[in-house]
């Protein structure tokens, strides 16, 4: 009864259809916008963000997703109160604009599937934003000294066209020079490029690591494998630039729109090479990424 009373309200009241429409119309203004300013939108972090929540008002459509069981792998950091007031403490105070000096790590628990690690943690960044958010920014290090992660991105959750509903995280790279999505699928291999990506690099033959068969979602796609660079791009901390394997499917090939609308970031030959973990919250989701040692 909820969702028809608001139905008819949305549909008599004039002022509340012109609000939706007048911002959605912003929306479209804005995005086509930012897809020919590439430039302008990684130079300004702001503006970048706002483009970022922009997008994901399409994300709407799949708020019956909420209700089911989220399969995102977990972290829990466990950081004692003791522990939390010394961090606090160690924060800069009565100044406009504070800048964080006097980093402080304490000691910390960090767990996932069922084993616990012994950490030190401190509050990351060096503005107020990263401590005066509900959701705090951290910087995690491990034994090895080496911190869990460099950096931080905002990422997508949208099932794919054409497929199942299953939901798929979408994170955005740059390859060679130009800002892309892609799907993190941990069950893959190589970075796997679309036809149109793969057709910009023009890999040459001297280039070339031999030629592959991949099954993906049920086609064999013929390809060629090499290597190429790809940057994960971040909001917060720095990004994160490595050199992966890369499957780049063969031009001849004709699938239909919706069988490769995205790149793939598989495992295997390209994400192991990435310390990685994703943090699910209702006010923004992050995907945190740093380069593995060794």
């Amino acid at each position: 009864m909820q969702i028809k009373r608001l139905y008819y309200r949305f549909v008599k009241d004039k002022k509340l259809k012109t609000a939706i429409i007048l911002l959605v119309l912003v929306g479209v203004i804005f995005g086509a916008w930012a897809l020919t300013h590439k430039d302008a939108l990684r130079g300004n972090r702001a503006l970048l963000s706002f483009y970022r929540q922009v997008q994901k008002l399409s994300d709407i459509v799949y708020l019956p997703y909420l209700l089911k069981k989220d399969s995102t792998p977990t972290y829990e950091l466990f950081i004692a109160p003791d522990q939390i007031r010394r961090m606090n403490e160690s924060l800069p105070k009565g100044s406009e604009h504070p800048v964080y000096t006097d980093k402080l790590f304490v000691p910390a628990e960090f767990r996932f599937e069922g084993r616990t690690y012994n950490v030190e943690v401190r509050y990351r960044g060096d503005e107020a934003l990263h401590w005066t958010d509900p959701k705090r920014s951290y910087l995690v290090k491990f034994d090895n000294n080496d911190p869990f992660a460099t950096g931080m991105a905002a990422y997508r959750y949208i099932t794919l066209p054409g497929g199942d509903d299953t939901l798929r995280i979408l994170i955005q790279v740059e390859v060679d020079d130009d800002l892309k999505e892609a799907v993190l699928d941990t069950g893959g291999q190589y970075f796997f490029c679309t036809q149109e990506l793969a057709k910009s690099l023009a890999v040459s033959s001297e280039e070339s690591l031999g030629n592959r068969i991949i099954n993906l979602k049920g086609k064999d796609v013929h390809g060629t494998l090499c290597r190429i660079d790809i940057t994960f791009m971040s909001d917060e901390g720095e990004p994160l630039r490595i050199q992966v394997t890369a499957f780049l499917p063969d031009e001849d090939q004709h699938f239909g729109p919706a069988f490769l609308p995205y790149s793939y970031l598989g495992l295997h030959g390209c994400m192991e090479r990435v310390r990685f973990g994703i943090d699910p919250s209702r006010n923004e989701d992050r995907f945190y990424f740093g380069e593995c040692s060794g």
